[in-house]
């Protein structure tokens, strides 16, 4: 194979790569909002200030088992308080409040404002309340499931590759919950959604990367062909060279012929005498 052939089947490997790549990152951003659109949030205690909408503002200080989940432009929240009480059930934002605005993007502002992003313990009240991600209906097993297993055929050939293996096995490891084989109805600590936002950055940098690599040999191959100038460079240097020597030559000889005048008629007077 020619150098030429070569770096464009090289150029092509690597393209190949971004494009498998951006693949990857858009379905892990997929199965990030699959997550949060479907998975209910569970937490003990107090329920959020944030929370209490007017309508159960008496439920202030109120110690029980809350749940929520995102619902349209919404989220509805259940709460269980404590002893033979019946279950409480309202949404946020209420219907007086209903905000056209309020998408999945509100909904994980809001989670985020009440349960810290790493730990999910409560900001408000610290350790006495940590949300968990709770995972307890098959059709949400199922849509994560299906994600994760085209990210894993998306991944393969990228273990093979030199320079990307970590990046495989780190977004490998973040397509479901640690040490779960698959997705299943379960409980999901609160920093899969840290795992898993590492995975995406991980992925946008070994993207970036292939990115670089692959239009690095394109531009060798254009510093490597010599184009018209830079052929005629050594024949003009050639030429200037003689014309320098020619220049110099030319100037002794002009010495040379200043002194023979002088000489000549030196030896016409020694001549003469005699």
């Amino acid at each position: 194979m020619s150098k030429t052939k070569q770096t464009e089947a090289e150029n092509h490997s690597e393209d190949e790569l971004v494009e498998r790549f951006e693949k990857i990152i858009e379905l892990l951003k997929e199965l990030r909002s699959t997550f949060l659109r479907y998975i209910v949030v569970e937490a003990e205690g107090q329920i959020p200030s944030r929370l209490l909408a007017a309508s159960v503002s008496y439920l202030c200080g109120a110690k029980g088992f809350l749940t929520m989940v995102f619902h349209g432009h919404k989220c509805s929240c259940f709460f269980q308080p404590g002893g033979e009480s019946e279950r409480i059930d309202w949404e946020f934002p209420e219907e007086g409040d209903y905000e056209p605005g309020y998408d999945l993007c509100c909904y994980e502002e809001t989670l985020f404002s009440i349960w810290d992003y790493d730990t999910g313990y409560s900001l408000e009240r610290g350790e006495d309340s940590k949300a968990v991600w709770c995972i307890d209906d098959f059709g949400d097993v199922n849509r994560l499931e299906d994600i994760a297993e085209k990210l894993d055929k998306l991944l393969l050939p990228v273990y093979q590759i030199k320079g990307y293996r970590f990046t495989a096995v780190e977004v490998a490891g973040a397509l479901r919950p640690p040490e779960s084989p698959k997705w299943m109805p379960s409980r999901v600590d609160w920093s899969y959604i840290k795992y898993l936002d590492e995975a995406i950055k991980t992925c946008e940098t070994a993207s970036r990367m292939a990115d670089l690599a692959a239009k690095k040999p394109a531009e060798k191959e254009q510093n490597a062909t010599p184009t018209k100038k830079s052929k005629l460079k050594p024949i003009l240097y050639a030429i200037g060279g003689f014309v320098g020597f020619l220049a110099a030559l030319f100037t002794c000889l002009g010495y040379l012929l200043g002194w023979l005048g002088p000489i000549k008629a030196f030896i016409y007077r020694i001549v003469l005498r005699k």
